[in-house]
């Protein structure tokens, strides 16, 4: 964030992506920071961000996570990337293991594992 300023960083990405949920905006700035453009890469609707797999965790971050962050696991992804899991109920861990399962990673993600 040029300058440090991270009430001004959140206003250029509200700006930017108008269309982005305010709740997630705000977990994504302070999860992501400048890294919130590669997650949101061309994405221009809630749409493109794929479906909500769990409450507040869309297919985008999902994969975001696996290419950029290795996440291979529920565990990963909900409790030492997102922090949803500290959020969410148990069974989540659970119910995203069954959407992994169904979603293979890429090749390219699956090799860094």
């Amino acid at each position: 964030m040029p300058g440090g300023d991270f009430a001004a960083f959140r206003a250029e990405l509200a700006r930017r992506r108008p269309w982005l949920d305010s709740g997630l905006m705000r977990r994504y700035s302070r999860a992501y920071g400048t890294r919130v453009e590669r997650l949101l890469g061309t994405a221009d609707s809630m749409c493109d961000l794929g479906a909500e797999v769990l409450p507040g965790l869309h297919v985008r971050e999902i994969e975001y996570l696996r290419r950029e962050e290795w996440a291979v696991t529920p565990e990963d992804i909900l409790f030492r990337r997102s922090k949803l899991g500290l959020h969410l109920p148990v069974e989540a861990t659970d119910q995203l293991a069954g959407w992994l399962a169904g979603h293979p990673a890429d090749a390219a993600a699956a090799a860094r594992a």
